[in-house]
């Protein structure tokens, strides 16, 4: 054991001792001028300024000594030196495998220095006839320098690397340094992973064993106390009004730490700063900032909402498009001849949706046209009755070919059928007399109801239903609610690529008061939603995820963050692409001018929770090796982490602080009890 240097260069500060000595030998006389009337009866005596060669005030000497000396000792970061830290020395060489956490959250301010420092300081420790390698590792692991004499080739390819986007984990690492020591016959293996040992990196941990033989230590790099603010989510209101869209943006803002604090966010699209907001953090919660709506052209864009840069930069940004706010296409045919008031309630509930945005074209007749339905995604009939066969003939290969279709039975008769409708439409079923029936069984697995499942009685349970058409369900149907009489009330089919939905009741507040009641317009929408699959738009994506890219016979382009674009041959069996960094994804062919789809990608939301596993911990998830004649599982400390656990340094700091703060109080009193005139201090 003994005393230790982490930056022993500081230590050359001792050299400024020499100063405060120097002023106290070379401090004057101090002298207060008398002034006489006359000088012609005064004798002049030459005056002798002599330099002082002894030191009067020794304590004020020694305080100023010492403050320095602890401003020193505290830049050079002592620490006491235990004997394992010390290299092994002996006949045997040592293998010395060292993996480096290479994550997001790495890029926390000063914890990817300190891991530098420390892999640095390992491989310091090989010495003539031992061997070194290095891995860096995230979601997965890389061995960057292979298993080679002398540490040369990890020192250079350490200082090329540089934390990423993805998350981490340690199994990986493990598993890469099981690989390496298997090529280390003879030697003496230990490995240290340095990280910050995020909870989250752990997982999977417990199905790794243990390197047998080897001696294994976790170093962790972690920031004691973090503190760290991101964005969580954003949500997004769009509406188009001519060739503008007013645009408002929410943001809900995380905060990890025990101080609360006020940050800023601003709101940028397309590159331009549009709208800026603050929000005051509490410790270790979340808020919601919302920006003032701002107008912006109708158009595909780019949104970016930024915080003030923080500890942890890499997400203090989140990136997500802003997709056209024309909406989905949806045709609504209504009866010929009918009023308003037998569509007032289906057309503002379809036309006020905004998760996702629905675009609604309203047509009249008894057949919808050609054209609409080309361009529609689902098609709502508000009156079966009112539709001719020629019109539910239009509808088949509509639904055939993917189309999501909902028929409402309505009051104007039985209407067409067809063999591919779920339900046969029969008679009215009276029950005004009972002051109406009420609905009564809820297929609460359906994802039409899922939204309520929590409450579908409370949500459903007040709505009167006096009149309804009787419906008999096709074999292959599925009957997803039904009246208190057991009477099917909305019955779900199939075909081809299609769904069609049939309700035995109307659109209108003829025949009940459903369309009344709060729960009518989410209904409707999800009626619509979930007919033509319709999902809302994903806005972002998170590093690590896989997306489907579009079909197309063509070769694709795909250019990102990562540098060179990638090119992928055609493939009829569907390509792939997994989101590895933060950035912009775009994805071109070589038969369209403009981009086939993009993909904004923001890291991962693990990396951003910085609470940290002991080392110790880490070390026990393991499963023990499952020879007996293992070496022990915990290398020695190097000795940038002993510093880092004993941590002297801030104690003589704040003893350099009280010996300046007693060097002043001294100074004073003796300012006081010295006198000026033609004395000394």
């Amino acid at each position: 054991m003994g005393l230790g240097w982490l930056v022993p260069a500081f230590l050359a500060g001792l050299a400024a001792v020499v100063v405060p000595i120097l002023v106290h030998l070379r401090q004057r006389e101090k002298r207060e001028p008398i002034r006489f009337p006359s000088l012609m009866f005064l004798r002049k005596v030459p005056h002798r300024t002599t330099e002082r060669r002894r030191i009067t005030h020794p304590i004020l000497l020694l305080l100023r000594a010492l403050a320095v000396m602890a401003l020193v000792a505290a830049f050079a970061r002592p620490f006491w030196r235990r004997e394992d830290a010390r290299p092994t020395v002996g006949t045997a060489g040592r293998a010395v495998i060292v993996a480096i956490d290479r994550s997001m959250s790495m890029s926390y301010r000063g914890v990817w220095e300190r891991a530098v420092d420390s892999v640095a300081a390992v491989l310091a420790t090989v010495g003539t006839g031992d061997r070194a390698a290095l891995i860096a590792f995230d979601e997965t692991a890389e061995i960057i320098a292979p298993l080679e004499a002398g540490a040369g080739a990890a020192r250079a390819r350490l200082a090329t690397l540089a934390p990423g986007g993805k998350s981490g984990r340690l199994a990986p690492a493990i598993r890469a340094a099981r690989e390496v020591a298997g090529l280390a016959r003879g030697l003496v293996v230990e490995i240290v992973v340095v990280s910050d040992l995020q909870r989250h990196a752990l997982t999977g941990l417990e199905a790794i064993e243990r390197v047998p033989g080897a001696a294994l230590r976790f170093a962790s790099v972690a920031e004691r106390n973090p503190g760290n603010a991101r964005i969580g989510d954003v949500d997004v209101d769009r509406r188009a009004e001519g060739r503008r869209s007013r645009l408002t943006v929410g943001a809900q803002i995380a905060a990890k730490g025990d101080a609360g604090r006020a940050v800023k966010a601003a709101l940028i699209v397309n590159g331009r700063t549009l709208a800026t907001t603050s929000v005051t953090l509490g410790p270790n919660a979340a808020a919601r900032a919302r920006f003032e709506p701002v107008w912006i052209a109708e158009g595909d864009a780019v949104g970016l909402v930024a915080l003030e840069p923080d500890a942890l930069v890499a997400d203090d940004t989140l990136r997500f498009s802003l997709a056209s706010a024309a909406g989905v296409p949806i045709l609504l045919q209504l009866s010929p001849g009918g009023g308003a008031e037998e569509s007032v309630y289906l057309e503002q509930a379809l036309g006020i949706s905004r998760a996702p945005a629905l675009a609604v074209t309203t047509r009249r007749g008894p057949a919808p046209i050609a054209a609409d339905l080309a361009r529609a995604r689902v098609a709502v009939v508000a009156d079966l009755g009112g539709l001719g066969p020629r019109g539910l003939a239009a509808l088949e290969p509509f639904v055939s070919a993917g189309g999501g279709l909902v028929l409402i039975a309505g009051p104007r008769g039985v209407g067409p059928t067809a063999p591919w409708l779920p339900a046969k439409v029969g008679r009215t079923i009276d029950r005004t007399a009972e002051r109406g029936g009420r609905l009564g069984q809820l297929d609460g697995d359906h994802p039409i109801f899922e939204p309520f499942k929590e409450a579908l009685s409370s949500d459903f349970g007040a709505a009167r239903f006096f009149r309804y058409r009787e419906l008999t369900a096709d074999s292959a149907a599925r009957v997803i609610a039904r009246f208190d009489d057991g009477r099917p009330a909305i019955v779900e089919g199939r075909l081809g690529a299609g769904r069609v939905y049939l309700m035995a009741t109307t659109g209108s507040a003829l025949w009940s008061d459903f369309p009344l009641q709060p729960v009518f317009l989410p209904l409707l929408q999800r009626l619509v939603v979930t007919a033509g699959l319709i999902q809302d738009p994903k806005r972002w994506y998170s590093v690590g995820e896989t997306v489907t890219l579009p079909e197309n016979g063509a070769s694709l382009t795909v250019s990102g963050p990562s540098g060179p674009d990638q090119r992928l041959a055609p493939d009829s069996a569907g390509r792939t692409l997994t989101l590895e960094l933060p950035g912009d994804y775009q994805v071109r062919s070589d038969l369209a001018a403009t981009p086939l789809d993009r993909f904004l990608v923001n890291p991962a939301a693990a990396e951003s929770d910085l609470s940290a596993a002991d080392p110790v911990e880490v070390l026990a998830q393991l499963k023990s090796p499952a020879d007996s004649t293992a070496a022990p599982t915990v290398a020695p400390l190097t000795a940038v982490e002993q510093e880092r656990r004993q941590s002297w340094w801030g104690w003589l700091l704040a003893l350099a602080l009280l010996l300046l703060g007693a060097e002043t109080v001294y100074a004073a009193r003796l300012e006081r009890r010295t006198p000026m005139a033609g004395g000394t201090r």
